[in-house]
């Protein structure tokens, strides 16, 4: 009885090693989804999509850019240091400039990669309709646009990076111009705006509208068309001025352009003023007050929202930066404060 018993278990040992399945340590990640699962899910396209906004950034930061120059100082941790009432630029930290990633470089292109792989992976997403596509692919030429815009904002020309690149690929690209990057940021504001409604649904609250991308486009060209960028005397003996500002051209069709695309955000008649004939003093002071205690307005474009226990989002400006006091912690000080108080 015993000698069957032992035949029995070797032929149930040998049996489950020849159909043992050779691939059982093909394990999905639990942190992250495929490729394939995200571009085969309308959910997770979504969430990818939710994902890029996120890149726009906010004013809110606990560290404002302010303090990147001599304008106020950031008191969180290491941040400043200040003798006789001036700011120390060389200890303003990777921490400090961590805190304003919206404008960083690495950060923002980032972002940019993934509008990059949305438009190169969206056609092959079976599980969309056609207008649904339509309008994803208006948000991220919206998305895109506004890093571009951030960029720009703060470094001049940027590489204009379209392709979402992978390992081992060559990365080494060349600045654009100030004038190219600006065109770019237009085109892709128009492009957004032959995609996406007027109005999103109660739903889709938060995302890029028509308004928006025309709104972004005006702001650009109101941008590129100042005096900061015409030739800039300021810029004299650096070696690529094309890089921070334009190189002649026609000034007076920048500002047409800018002073176009504002006329044609207002002739959507959308957007109104708040309460704009009030009656009596009392009645302007109220209006001017309901606007920071209402969620939204007639005069809202485009509105960041935030999640109420989203902590660590940025979003409790009264808290981080207001004054001294209950509750408040009194992040950022203007330097002018400070230069009376060490005299």
């Amino acid at each position: 009885m015993k000698k069957i018993v032992a035949f029995l278990t070797v032929a149930l040992s040998l049996g489950n090693l020849t159909s043992c399945n050779q691939d059982f340590l093909d394990k999905q990640p639990q942190d992250q989804f495929s490729e394939t699962a995200v571009w085969n899910d309308a959910a997770l396209i979504q969430t990818f999509i939710n994902n890029t906004y996120r890149g726009l950034g906010h004013g809110f930061n606990n560290v404002m850019f302010s303090t990147y120059s001599d304008e106020s100082m950031a008191v969180w941790g290491p941040v400043v240091n200040v003798t006789k009432g001036l700011i120390n630029a060389s200890d303003i930290n990777d921490w400090a400039y961590d805190r304003a990633s919206y404008f960083v470089w690495d950060n923002v292109y980032k972002n940019i990669r993934a509008t990059n792989l949305f438009f190169s992976k969206i056609e092959e997403a079976t599980t969309l309709d056609a207008a649904t596509k339509d309008m994803y692919k208006g948000e991220e030429h919206f998305v895109r646009a506004y890093l571009y815009h951030n960029l720009v904002s703060v470094y001049g020309g940027v590489p204009l990076v379209t392709e979402a690149y992978g390992l081992g690929e060559e990365y080494s690209m060349a600045r654009n111009s100030y004038e190219e990057c600006i065109k770019f940021i237009a085109d892709e504001c128009d492009k957004a705006a032959a995609l996406l409604p007027v109005t999103q649904s109660a739903a889709n609250t938060g995302r890029a509208t028509k308004g928006a991308a025309m709104a972004l486009k005006a702001r650009t060209l109101l941008y590129a068309a100042s005096d900061l960028y015409a030739n800039p005397t300021w810029s004299a003996g650096y070696a690529n001025p094309e890089l921070i500002g334009y190189k002649g051209g026609d000034r007076a069709a920048r500002w047409k352009a800018a002073k176009d695309a504002a006329k044609a955000v207002i002739d959507m008649n959308v957007y109104s003023l708040n309460a704009p004939n009030p009656v009596t003093l009392a009645d302007a002071s109220k209006s001017r007050a309901d606007m920071f205690v209402s969620k939204q307005s007639p005069e809202d474009i485009h509105v960041r929202f935030f999640l109420a226990k989203l902590d660590n989002d940025g979003a409790w400006p009264g808290r981080s930066n207001g004054p001294n006091g209950y509750h408040n912690w009194g992040g950022i000080h203007r330097l002018a404060s400070w230069r009376m108080i060490m005299k």
